[in-house]
């Protein structure tokens, strides 16, 4: 509605198999739609390459649509054994096959398989475009909340430094790192606790509720059941409520800490002094400058994040006690992140798409996907 500054949705894919073509066809003649944006994430459509060939057959089909595609990750799905390098394809066909890219990291254009697109310079999408997303968690604790009795209903003592880990459970996120990390903190000479906020494995993939179980075990193997405060899937104000509560953040992902990740953006959204992890580089190799890319927010060392490589236990524990002694510098990684997230505002990200839409359309080309 547009009095209200609101915007139509419409429900029309019951399943995204090649059926849905037909279905998305009718409805860009019906509403002669200049822009079809395809949100793509590996886990999602149900591992379905309809929906990776779909501006294809849009091409195919006469329907006359630019198509743009948003990569919320580059992760190859699983195929069949032995896939190897045709694992790659799916993303690779939906790319090439689309008007404009949106990455939501900047290190995506490094990796497969934008990089194999990158050697067909004819192949490439004329516009490429680097809009990270937005914090899912607001600045928004329960109404009358207070940090201190918030951290006494916890337990957590007036000594202690409270870490907090907010998200999901799975392989990437490198919780067994930082369970790893705990116990050897104690002997730093501070207390510290640690708050986990949040569900158990997310099943957008089949192993991720299994990968759960096994943190629950390495818990109980650790011996850190009073070390760890569990809070279970909760409210958005209550994971604002303990982001809040918390003295530092750790995501310790095994692939690098960037904006592709909901659960950093929430931690940089709530001003916190943040240990993570750096992003992997590519091994002697040219790193291969973004086109159409602008000047992308970043994460800085020491500025706005703290920083650590990726599977090391011990670097965190450095990190984390360098963090709990310092109280100075947590405030200015905290300023650093407020700072940031500033920047990453939904308002932001949808001027942003604005702009990117009336990029496309009015380039004066014919859509031809």
């Amino acid at each position: 509605d547009e009095d209200d500054g609101g915007f139509p949705v419409h429900r029309l894919v019951p399943d995204w198999g090649f059926g849905a073509w037909r279905r998305i066809a009718e409805h860009v003649r019906t509403y002669r739609l200049d822009v079809l944006h395809v949100q793509y994430q590996t886990a999602a459509y149900r591992m379905h390459p309809a929906i990776n060939l779909l501006p294809w057959w849009l091409r195919a089909a006469g329907v006359p649509v630019r198509t743009v595609v948003t990569f919320h990750d580059l992760r190859v799905p699983y195929l069949f054994p032995k896939a190897g390098a045709v694992r790659h394809l799916p993303a690779l066909m939906l790319a090439a096959g689309c008007r404009a890219v949106v990455l939501v990291a900047e290190e995506h254009w490094q990796e497969t398989p934008l990089a194999w697109l990158r050697r067909v310079p004819s192949s490439l999408p004329t516009k490429t475009y680097v809009i990270p997303i937005g914090s899912n968690i607001p600045y928004q604790p329960p109404r009358g909340f207070d940090r201190e009795s918030y951290r006494a209903r916890l337990g957590v003592g007036a000594d202690e430094v409270l870490l907090v880990y907010f998200g999901f459970l799975n392989e990437s996120k490198g919780v067994e790192d930082l369970l790893s990390a705990l116990s050897p903190l104690d002997q730093s000479g501070e207390r510290y606790r640690l708050l986990m906020v949040g569900g158990g494995g997310d099943d957008s993939f089949a192993a991720n509720s299994a990968y759960g179980r096994k943190i629950r075990t390495l818990i109980e193997t650790l011996n850190l059941e009073d070390k760890i405060i569990r809070t279970g899937f909760t409210d958005p104000a209550e994971v604002s409520a303990g982001l809040l509560a918390a003295d530092i953040c750790v995501l310790p992902f095994r692939d690098g800490g960037t904006f592709q990740r909901g659960t950093l953006l929430a931690a940089l959204e709530h001003g916190l002094p943040i240990v993570s992890t750096r992003p992997p580089k590519d091994q002697g190799k040219m790193r291969v400058p973004l086109p159409n890319a602008g000047s992308a927010p970043s994460l800085a060392h020491g500025e706005n994040i703290w920083l650590v490589e990726p599977c090391q236990p011990a670097a965190l524990v450095e990190a984390i006690c360098l963090l709990g002694r310092d109280r100075e510098r947590r405030e200015r990684l905290g300023a650093g992140a407020r700072k940031l997230a500033a920047g990453l505002t939904w308002e932001g990200i949808a001027d942003q798409h604005r702009r990117l839409y009336w990029d496309i359309v009015v380039s004066g080309e014919m859509p031809t996907s």
